[in-house]
């Protein structure tokens, strides 16, 4: 009975943390309850740029220099469209509503929970990415992380 309880706590707040990303994410509140677009006969995979991530020393990731020809790594996120459902695996590494798009690259300062910072270049939102592929984010089922989320700290002029 514990350890059920124990479950039920746990789904409760990996469903809350999943409201609350989407919110961060995309900047809306409440997802509409008609769904725009209709489910697809089969599995769809789409690849967004999320934007590309400039770590300064690969010894963060226990790599040498010489080891590591490019350090700017490629941030993605993919939209999963299933019969039952659409899932987003990651949303970015700057939250659409902390940047504003410029027409060009966008350089974004963040700071990490352990106070390392990073500068992320972001192109377009995911929000607009979503449009273009004919979908919006109340069209999201389900969301899933891999990582912490990461906070902006402000957008480079």
């Amino acid at each position: 009975m514990k350890g059920r309880r124990s479950r039920l706590l746990i789904v409760g707040l990996v469903g809350a943390l999943a409201i609350v990303s989407v919110e961060d994410v995309f900047g809306q509140a409440s997802p509409s309850p008609e769904r725009r677009v209709p489910p697809p006969q089969s599995v769809r995979l789409y690849v967004f740029d999320c934007g590309t991530i400039h770590v300064p020393d690969p010894a963060r990731l226990r790599l040498k220099r010489e080891e590591v020809p490019a350090t700017d790594l490629s941030v993605a996120c993919y939209l999963v469209v299933h019969p039952k459902g659409t899932l987003i695996w990651d949303t970015g590494a700057v939250p659409d509503p902390a940047w504003k798009p410029t027409g060009g690259p966008v350089v974004v300062h963040i700071v990490l929970p352990d106070s390392q910072q990073r500068d992320v270049t972001v192109r377009k939102p995911l929000k607009a990415q979503l449009k273009e592929v004919g979908y919006s984010p109340t069209d999201v089922t389900y969301l899933a992380l891999s990582h912490l989320p990461l906070r902006p700290h402000r957008q480079r002029e």
